[in-house]
């Protein structure tokens, strides 16, 4: 997500700083059509005006829907008669919204694709996530979950025996307990595969109050 901010702010200022460097001064308007209202999208929004407050010769008008093709193709219809300077677009629908995308890139104004992509090239640039790195990075972190919970079952039963050999110092009881925790656990897992149930952190939870009350 930063990097994804930090491409987006990127294109922003390389587009303030071609209108700061003529040499006649001139107005500038730049019109952001959202597709939906939203926190982040909220957060995207007050860090483009942000940006604009540093420039006194450019204007951001903001208009946003909510989830609706048809009112957002009214909005870049209204950007384009008033032939702003720069359209910064998230697209709520690619079918939908390509021919006018297109439409207002064909007449002249540099098109910026925020987020989604239309269904040509007719764009100036496009500023969006990297969904398979995104995907790895969450890969990597349910095998670390995954991998973590294993050792904090191990973990226990280990630290389990061990309390219960202390109290009874009875060989053949500590070895019975020992092992009915993990064929539990093992039963627990393959019950919940039979029903389709998945692995969180309250089924996890659920799981150590079970092999406490196995123990006890």
């Amino acid at each position: 997500m930063k990097d994804f901010s930090e491409k987006f702010l990127a294109i922003l200022v390389s587009t303030f700083l071609f209108c700061a460097c003529q040499e006649q001064v001139k107005h500038y308007r730049i019109g952001v059509s959202q597709c939906s209202e939203d926190l982040w999208r909220e957060t995207v929004n007050s860090e483009i005006l942000r940006e604009a407050d540093l420039y006194e010769n450019i204007d951001v008008e903001i208009r946003s829907v909510r989830d609706d093709s048809d009112a957002q193709i009214q909005d870049i219809e209204y950007f384009i008669r008033e032939k702003v300077d720069v359209l910064i677009v998230s697209p709520n629908e690619s079918a939908e919204l390509t021919p006018v995308i297109t439409k207002a890139y064909q007449s002249g104004i540099p098109v910026i694709l925020l987020d989604r992509k239309i269904d040509n090239d007719q764009y100036t640039a496009s500023v969006g996530a990297d969904n398979r790195q995104i995907g790895y990075e969450a890969g990597e972190y349910i095998l670390q979950v995954a991998n973590n919970a294993i050792q904090n079952i191990i973990l226990g039963v280990v630290l389990s025996a061990a309390v219960v050999l202390a109290f009874l110092r009875r060989g053949g009881a500590t070895v019975t307990i020992s092992l009915s925790m993990p064929f539990c656990v093992l039963t627990v897992f393959l019950l919940m595969n039979i029903f389709g149930t998945t692995l969180n952190m309250m089924s996890l939870g659920g799981i150590a109050m079970c092999i406490g009350m196995v123990v006890d």
